[in-house]
């Protein structure tokens, strides 16, 4: 996303030249009867108001380099690892050069050379690896957009800590943040449900009480949409800078949630996770783009995991489609397994065996399937 620029005062600028070179400058000279010297008068504003834009856009930052810096870290206890992606522009077409003091691991997912129309082979990139990484694209067009991925192991000052239980159908107890991070837009998430939190700052302590067993469960898609894609926030209609950063932290908490899916990810485990956001750089080294510090724009996202005490408290029930089957097996018949809502879509009858992996649960004392017919 673009910080505040200029620009706008460049548009502004000439919104103004329109009027008062158009009816402003010509009522003014027609109430003195002073007519004949708008032909002095026009050609002079004109250099005047083309030397303040040229000015004004000369300083705003579409001149400058562009790097997104896009972070998703773990952190488990005091130890922090970051998952980013780097997204690099230029207004200067030509070879450019993404370089960093710091080992960040640069990996590029590009392929490395590609075909002109006569059929020979061009190099796209060159990545060199030692102390430092850089990463050189050839041939680049103006303003043309190069991602790739880095990675980062870090330490934070303290923790998150946690005491949780269940309790009347939900998870209660208390959250401390002592990682000497303020985090913004916190989420809380169990039994593959949502919560909005708001701000979160080091030193803060946040009473959790986490309804299980709700009637407005919202998947993902919903939870983000309601949540980071609205423009209205508070009573307030947010300006394009603040309703862009929220809608890329939706993106970020929804990428996050499907990514583990996709990966292969879904046992079912009985933890709260909360995830929270900020915009300060992790990096400990500029990353530069032929050898100059861009203009660099940071998004992090932040994620915690805590475990639920599920055998100190009273009975409750855990939602439809939270436990995850482990194997899902139907003979002969066509059957499809979506992962992502825990739900098996058959096409015809038939025997099914689905199998179920739950560890450390002995006192279970009803398993339930919910079944739809179409």
């Amino acid at each position: 996303f673009f910080l505040s620029s200029s620009i706008y005062f460049v548009f502004t600028g000439i919104v103004i030249y329109i009027l008062l070179i158009g009816p402003g400058l010509y009522f003014i000279l027609k109430k003195k009867d002073k007519r004949e010297f708008g032909w002095v008068l026009i050609p002079i504003s004109a250099v005047v108001f083309t030397c303040m834009i040229f000015v004004l856009g000369f300083s705003s930052k579409y001149h400058n380099n562009i790097v997104n810096v896009i972070s998703k870290i773990e952190v488990a206890g005091t130890d922090a690892v970051a998952d980013i992606s780097v997204n690099t522009r230029s207004p200067k077409g030509g070879n450019m050069t993404i370089s960093t003091d710091e080992k960040l691991n640069f990996k590029v997912s590009e392929e490395r050379y590609r075909y002109d129309n006569e059929n020979k082979e061009i190099i796209e990139f060159k990545k060199l690896a030692g102390q430092k990484d850089e990463i050189t694209y050839f041939d680049c067009a103006s303003w043309d957009s190069k991602t790739f991925k880095a990675d980062k192991s870090f330490k934070i000052t303290g923790e998150v800590t946690g005491d949780l239980k269940i309790q009347d159908g939900s998870i209660v107890g208390k959250l401390t943040n002592n990682t000497g991070i303020d985090f913004e837009d916190v989420v809380l998430s169990a039994f593959n449900s949502y919560s909005y939190i708001g701000d979160f700052i080091n030193g803060q302590t946040i009473d959790v009480k986490y309804e299980i067993e709700t009637e407005n469960w919202q998947d993902i898609y919903d939870f983000v949409y309601s949540n980071f894609e609205d423009r209205y926030r508070n009573g307030k209609v947010l300006n394009s800078e603040d309703n862009f950063k929220l809608y890329q932290r939706g993106r970020m908490l929804r990428d996050s949630v499907n990514g583990k899916y996709n990966n292969g990810i879904y046992q079912s485990d009985f933890t709260l996770k909360l995830f929270g956001f900020n915009d300060e750089n992790i990096l400990s080294s500029d990353i530069l783009v032929n050898g100059k510090v861009p203009t660099t724009l940071v998004g992090n996202m932040y994620s915690f995991n805590f475990d639920v005490d599920i055998f100190s408290g009273d009975k409750f029930s855990i939602p439809y489609g939270y436990i995850k089957a482990s194997e899902v097996n139907m003979y002969g018949n066509k059957y499809e397994y979506d992962y992502l809502y825990n739900t098996v879509y058959t096409y015809n009858g038939g025997e099914m065996e689905i199998y179920y992996d739950i560890n450390n649960v002995e006192n279970i004392t009803m398993f339930q399937f919910d079944f739809v017919y179409g």
